[in-house]
């Protein structure tokens, strides 16, 4: 707890991150934020004037100036378009929208756009129809040649056409359109090759529809197919298809398909893994493409990846990204929409933040201390003041060194630190006895808990712990302020057991059981035990003195002189082995008795004198009778072993209850002498 409220403290002594919208500081710091220029609404932040944002900039010169060493811009969550849908296009840093690709490209599945209704070039270019594999049709535009069959051969055509397969075409100047497989031609200004594994050498004019075709040496390129490959000091290419290759050293190249290849400066790229090794500017539609300056895809949208800067509403991008006008990040599935990493430390007190509007998630600035905090902690942003802590005021007084802020039941407030007056749970260096203490200032019990559940309570008697007892009105369960140390138990019982090491097996220990009964065991001399306690059920109790485990432990009791120093043993009660046989000795200095009740010294015994009749009973022993008077001994089998001594002084015969003389005859006369009788458990015996 301690260390919770002074991470709190710490927390509302400084500048506090606004919860409810996404602010945006790409210097790592607070930013300014001129709530002139921005507007919050909802989830929506958005800008008031015509002023610009920057990124990673104090100085924009642009709607949105991004300025970062590396990845400026990441967007999540962009849907898959269409081929309906409007492309994105760069140029010296610009973007723009471009036509759909359906406006611009015939589509294997036909197209729906109006417009569009011409097939072939708007240049010196031949146009091949290629199907299967082969050419069937060729277009020669310089002057309307057309070819057919095999291995046809052209030379310096004006306007020729040829279709077939391996075929050639060698013309200077004139327009040369071929359509089949493998056919060459050679110095053609305009040449159009339809079908597969077609060649065309150094002509100013290229297009290539099929697959598998080279183009060398030619000015400006178009193929339209698989495989294709593109090679010399061509200024354009346009490729269209999967796997094209450009190793030329041309300066544009304009790729539609998947997994193309191309190597130089300006590029645009529609497909999937589009390499464009070597290309200082580029601008691709596709996955996992190389080297590129902006690259959409359903998975991974970055733009400029492998540096330069970013131009958005201009064409002089200043920095990684540039934008004149405003910035929206609008993506519902996505919560983490915007990223800006390698960024520089911003100024807390002058930089303005950049935050999103929850409605029309527009990105605005705020200038420091104009922003408030909600929810929790309310306070405003940047003023370093929290006025509130879920909704309860926070004093202003100043804390001191090591305070906290602690809640009194009115306001928050800085008091001394937790753990200064707190009992921690790796102990305290800093305590003392007269004023420090474990327990309650109040009537309530100090319990200690394991599991959650009470264990220990030390408290009043009659307080919560209600042990008051009035039953029998014996001391203390009639007390209620008495102190009392309660230890609590499971199903009713409750043990407190002590360490002993020496102790091999029978632990120490006070314990209760289920009858009530309350026992403490230990152990003794290592491997033994000894048991004293209360035992029995059902109103038939006991105390047990329990000594063990080998049968001849003695249990002895004993008084210490302190002059001279030492124990004296006064009584002995031992075992003689694993059997019921017992000895008891008095004053037998520690050796066991050679009887079984062994005194050393002198025995004294209860003696009585009658002159009336008499009922002995367990309290006599020895009497005296002095008149001729009767004398009732107890029934034989009611104290078997029990013996006494009638001695009659007076002369004369009595009664005296039925024994058996020293004859072995049954008599009741009592004369003058002395009768030792002893009962055998049936019979009164006369022993003497």
């Amino acid at each position: 707890m301690a260390r919770i409220l002074y991470l709190l403290f710490l927390i509302v002594s400084c500048n506090i991150v606004f919860a409810q919208i996404n602010v945006i500081n790409p210097k790592g710091t607070k930013l300014e934020i001129d709530t002139s220029k921005w507007r919050i609404s909802g989830t929506n932040i958005f800008n008031k004037n015509i002023g610009n944002v920057g990124i990673g900039t104090s100085n924009p010169s642009y709607k949105i100036d991004v300025n970062s060493a590396s990845n400026p811009m990441r967007l999540l969550g962009l849907q898959l378009g269409t081929v309906g849908d409007s492309m994105l296009t760069m140029q010296s840093g610009i973007i723009k929208k471009f036509k759909p690709l359906n406006e611009i490209a015939w589509l294997q599945n036909g197209n729906s756009y109006n417009a569009l209704g011409v097939l072939g070039t708007l240049d010196g270019n031949d146009l091949s129809f290629i199907t299967n594999g082969n050419e069937h049709f060729h277009l020669d535009t310089r002057g309307n040649n057309f070819g057919g069959g095999t291995n046809s051969f052209g030379r310096n055509i004006s306007n020729g056409f040829i279709h077939g397969s391996d075929n050639y075409v060698e013309s200077n100047g004139s327009p040369s359109f071929t359509l089949g497989t493998s056919n060459n031609i050679d110095a053609s200004d305009n040449s159009s090759v339809f079908g597969e594994k077609n060649t065309i050498t150094s002509s100013n004019y290229s297009l290539i529809a099929g697959t598998r075709n080279n183009i060398e040496k030619s000015n400006y390129k178009y193929l339209f197919g698989d495989l294709n490959v593109s090679s010399g000091n061509s200024p354009f290419h346009y490729l269209f298809g999967d796997n094209n290759t450009s190793n030329s050293n041309g300066s544009h190249l304009y790729s539609f398909g998947e997994k193309n290849i191309a190597g130089k400066e300006y590029l645009m790229a529609f497909g999937k893994s589009v390499d464009f090794s070597g290309y200082n500017n580029g601008f691709s539609l596709g996955d996992a493409n190389v080297s590129t300056f902006l690259t959409l895809n359903s998975s991974s949208s970055f733009l400029n990846a492998n540096g330069g800067n970013v131009g958005i509403g201009n064409t002089n991008p200043v920095y990684n990204l540039d934008i004149t006008g405003k910035l929206r990040v609008t993506d519902s599935a996505v919560t983490n929409s915007l990223r800006i990493i390698n960024t520089a430390n911003g100024n807390s007190t002058t930089d303005s933040l950049l935050v999103i509007t929850p409605t029309s998630e527009i990105v605005k600035k705020i200038r420091p201390g104009s922003l408030p905090l909600l929810g929790d902690v309310i306070g405003t942003l940047g003023s370093n003041t929290v006025t509130k802590i879920q909704g309860r005021n926070i004093n202003s007084a100043a804390p001191a060194t090591n305070q906290v802020l602690k809640w009194d039941g009115t306001q928050w407030l800085p008091a001394n630190e937790a753990a200064s007056t707190n009992w921690l749970l790796t102990g305290n260096s800093n305590a003392t006895y007269a004023a420090n203490f474990l327990g309650t200032t109040n009537d309530i019990p100090l319990a200690i808990r394991s599991n959650n559940v009470s264990m220990f309570e030390v408290g009043r008697r009659g307080g919560p712990i209600g042990l008051v007892n009035n039953t029998g009105g014996l001391f203390p369960y009639n007390d209620a302020n008495a102190s009392v140390a309660y230890v609590r138990g499971t199903g009713g019982n409750s043990a407190l057991q002590f360490e002993a090491s020496g102790a091999a097996f029978y632990k120490p220990i006070f314990f209760t059981d289920a009858n009530g009964n309350f026992k403490m065991r230990g152990s003794s001399a290592g491997t033994d035990f000894f048991e004293l306690g209360s035992a029995g059920a059902a109103n038939a109790g006991s105390l047990d003195f329990v000594i063990g485990d080998d049968g001849d432990e003695p249990m002895t009791f004993r008084k210490y002189n302190y002059s001279p120093v030492g124990y004296i043993e006064m009584l002995r009660m031992q075992g003689t082995g694993l059997n019921n046989t017992v000895r008891v000795g008095v004053n037998v200095n520690s050796v066991t008795p050679t009887s079984t009740f062994q005194v050393v010294g002198s025995v004294a015994t209860a003696i009585t004198s009658t002159a009336t009749a008499l009922t002995l009973t367990e309290i006599h022993h020895t009497v005296i009778v002095t008149a001729g008077v009767n004398i009732t001994l107890p029934a034989a089998n009611t104290c078997a072993g029990r013996i006494y001594i009638v001695k009659k002084t007076a002369a004369g015969t009595s009664a005296l209850s039925s024994y058996i003389d020293t004859a072995g005859v049954a008599s009741t006369t009592l004369n003058q002498g002395v009768y030792q009788l002893q009962s055998d458990g049936t019979n009164w015996q006369r022993i003497n």
